[in-house]
This record gives C-alpha cells, structure tokens and sequence, in this order.
C-alpha cells in the first residue's frame, strides 16, 4: 500500500501528464496551485500586523495543514473507486503541490507556536505532554516527506522512496491525535478525518475484490 502523499504516481505508477480541454493552463501548473493554497495564509498571519497575541494564527494553520493533509491521502482512494476520469488524473497530477502546502502550513504553524512560547526550555519541557509531542511527530514527518518531493530525491531512492512515503500514514494519526488533545473537541477533528477513512476503507474492499478476481 502506499502512502500517496506528495508523488506524481497513479494506483499503477504511471505519471500522467494531466491537460484538462477547456481548462485555463495555470490549473496545471503545480506552483501555481501550490501558491494559491497558500493564499489563505496571508489572512491568516495578518493579525499580527496589528499587533494581535501571536497565538491567533496557530489553530487556522494547524487546521489548515491537517485538512490539505487529507485531502492528499484521498486522491489514491479516490482514483480508485471513480477511475481514471478527467478530475481524478488532475488531482493525481497535482498531489505534490497539495502535500506541500499541508507542509509548509505546518511549518508555519509550528514557527508561529514556538514564538508564542518564546522560549526553547518551554518548549522542551513541553514535549513531555501528549497533545505537544503527538504535533512535533506530525511535523517532523511531513518534513521528511516535503524533503524527498522531488524527482531528483525519486530518482535515487528507488523503490525506497515509496517506503519513506509511508510516513504520511503516522503523520495523519499523529495530527488526528494532537488535533484532539489539543482542542478536548472531538467534532471537527472527527469531521475531517472520518471522510478520509471512509474512503480508506472502500479503497482496500475494492482493492481486494480486484485482486480476488484476477486470482
């Protein structure tokens, strides 16, 4: 199984070369959908051009990472269950992009969390707590993935790579988990990620069904 969180692949390592008729060419260009989904962070951040608590933009750019996270390891489940269709191969094509804003959210996110803080020794101290270190092991992990999106990382890791793509699995338990002993709010966390399994789940039936008919 695979991680499918920033490669270009398809469920058969094919790299499409997704070009949507009628569609503007800007749509097909991965940085520039990549700066687009980082346009939000821009309002986000503002406040503290006026002087707002630095804690005011942590729980967008927490929120934000977590559902672009999502929204990366449904394209795989997605593609399988509706096939190669127009908007599927898109998305597919355009998986990279959206990994790396889920990362780069999270870097922010962390960024503006530790200038709360304001100090390493509290911060330090503060990983002795499950709803802290649950989110320094979700970053550190989509850092590691953020670190091989690159062909050039693909290239020289081989069949490796998909291996270290795994970790995008941990990185969502792992924010799921920090989400929800941060906030003590089960609804809206719930929300998000209750779609993702569901189609995690239908992914692996319909997997097995294909595999038991080729058998």
């Amino acid at each position: 199984m695979r991680a499918d969180f920033l490669g270009p692949n398809d469920s058969h390592g094919v790299i499409h070369e997704v070009r949507l008729i009628g569609s503007p060419m800007l749509l097909n260009s991965r940085p520039f959908l990549f700066g687009l989904l980082m346009v939000p962070s821009l309002a986000m951040l503002a406040p503290l051009a006026l002087s707002a608590p630095l804690r005011v933009p942590i729980r967008p750019t927490g929120e934000a990472a977590a559902v672009l996270l999502i929204l990366a390891l449904a394209i795989t489940p997605l593609h399988v269950l509706f096939g190669p269709s127009r908007w599927t191969l898109w998305l597919t094509r355009q998986r990279r992009a959206i990994g790396l804003a889920a990362f780069s959210y999270s870097a922010i996110h962390t960024v503006v969390f530790s200038a709360s803080i304001g100090s390493l020794a509290d911060i330090i101290a503060g990983m002795a707590w499950a709803s802290m270190w649950t989110g320094w092991l979700a970053f550190a992990s989509l850092a590691a993935l953020a670190l091989i999106s690159n062909d050039a990382s693909m290239r020289r890791l081989g069949r490796s790579w998909k291996r270290v793509q795994r970790l995008a699995y941990p990185a969502a338990v792992l924010t799921l988990a920090h989400w929800l002993l941060v906030t003590r709010d089960w609804t809206e966390a719930l929300l998000w990620f209750a779609p993702l399994a569901l189609l995690q789940i239908a992914r692996a039936v319909v997997t097995l069904r294909r595999d038991k008919r080729r058998a």
